[in-house]
């Protein structure tokens, strides 16, 4: 299966409490200015998507270790900004 057939018969369907929740949280999060926050909450929502929606292939393939380690990279960059005081 290359890419274009991978990406062309695909069809997502994320419920639409998440899609709430995650308007909510970033919505407080633009409130309160915690913009680096919001954004890395919008990132691992997308990150929870694409698994939930192709598990199957992620599992067939190597793609999981890559998922995986990017995921991984992403709660590192995350945690890391928490600690970072950015004040000018």
């Amino acid at each position: 299966m290359n890419l274009i057939e991978f990406l062309s018969d695909k069809a997502f369907s994320v419920p639409l409490w998440e899609i709430g929740l995650l308007v909510l949280i970033n919505l407080a999060c633009l409130l309160f200015g915690k913009y680096r926050f919001g954004l890395m909450i919008s990132c691992f929502f997308m990150f929870h998507w694409g698994f939930v929606h192709n598990k199957g292939y992620f599992l067939e393939t190597l793609g999981l270790y890559m998922y995986v380690t990017s995921c991984v990279v992403m709660i590192t960059v995350f945690i890391t900004s928490i600690f970072v005081n950015n004040d000018r």
